[in-house]
């Protein structure tokens, strides 16, 4: 869709319609360029939270209608911790704190699952030029929290 009408007139949905086709001329996908600008419009914001938002919207295509919401739900709640910070200022030390919450906790069980989704964040975050920073490089999970029984 070009947008709406009467809000865009003839004369410039034709012009959108060009610009697409000059894209498509150039092997781009128009939809996937659309998408990455809004992307890239929210991840003005670095917080941690903000990029995950934006890695969970980039990756929810992929995933069953349950693995959307239980991703949701631990990029809302479980990294809440972490939410606000600005994805080059979260160090090691941030994610082994966090980590040891959910031992602290009694849900020692949540911890794998919300280390590899923060490095997933941090894999796409890298991947699209907002940070270098992989602060779960190099950490050991047994080594922060006792081993699962």
């Amino acid at each position: 869709a070009l947008g709406k009408y009467p809000l865009i007139g003839l004369s410039d949905a034709r012009t959108k319609a060009d610009e697409q086709r000059r894209l498509v001329a150039l092997g781009k996908n128009p939809l996937a360029e659309r998408k990455a600008k809004k992307a890239a419009i929210k991840i003005g914001d670095r917080t941690f939270g903000a990029v995950a938002s934006s890695w969970h919207e980039h990756g929810k295509g992929n995933w069953g209608n349950d693995n959307k919401e239980k991703m949701k739900r631990l990029i809302t709640n479980d990294t809440r911790k972490i939410n606000h910070l600005d994805v080059d200022d979260i160090s090691p030390s941030h994610i082994r704190e966090l980590l040891q919450s959910f031992q602290n906790a009694g849900s020692p069980k949540k911890a794998p699952l919300v280390f590899s989704v923060i490095n997933r964040i941090f894999g796409y975050a890298k991947s699209h030029d907002l940070t270098n920073n992989l602060p779960g490089d190099g950490l050991v999970l047994r080594d922060i929290i006792a081993p699962l029984k």
